[in-house]
């Protein structure tokens, strides 16, 4: 007789869910069945925002969630935005204060609706984070002469992070 504790079930091959990526953020290593060697290429997060696809190397973000606030109107109308993660303040802010895209890349400015959190960390030890719409990953691929990186058959442009100076 087989139980599932929780209610969990088995995940078909090719499924992978906000568990998988929580657990890759905390191991390092993907879950996804058809990942390459780690010692073949880096290790990326792929997010979206609209049409915009972008690539972001797993070592640089501190944590990804999906955001608690049920409403992005109260968040518009607070002087300051903050999510909490595991107890901990992030200070919400905009996709392009934290990471900067390819040059000619445009950046569209509806990161502030998305229902997932990005995070990186400050130097003086807090959590500054940006909203993008969907996330997708970790995975391993290598940087093409464009600085894309090709994953689920699609291009994703690789955004690098910007330096954090102290507030």
């Amino acid at each position: 007789m087989t139980s599932n504790p929780f209610g969990n079930t088995l995940q078909t091959l090719g499924k992978h869910d906000a568990l998988d990526t929580l657990m890759e953020l905390e191991s390092g290593l993907p879950s996804h069945f058809d990942a390459q060697s780690p010692t073949a290429a880096r290790l990326w997060l792929g997010a979206t925002m609209g049409q915009l696809r972008l690539a972001i190397e797993l070592r640089e973000l501190g944590a990804v969630f999906k955001s608690g606030t049920t409403s992005n109107l109260l968040a518009k109308l607070a002087p300051l935005e903050i999510e909490l993660h595991a107890g901990t303040p992030v200070f919400m802010t905009t996709l392009q204060t934290l990471f900067e895209p390819t040059p000619g890349v445009p950046v569209e400015a509806s990161s502030a609706q998305g229902e997932w959190v990005v995070t990186r960390q400050h130097p003086n030890g807090s959590l500054l984070g940006c909203r993008v719409q969907s996330v997708h990953g970790p995975f391993y691929a290598h940087t093409t002469s464009s600085d894309s990186v090709m994953f689920e058959g699609r291009s994703w442009t690789v955004f690098s992070p910007k330096g954090l100076t102290h507030g």
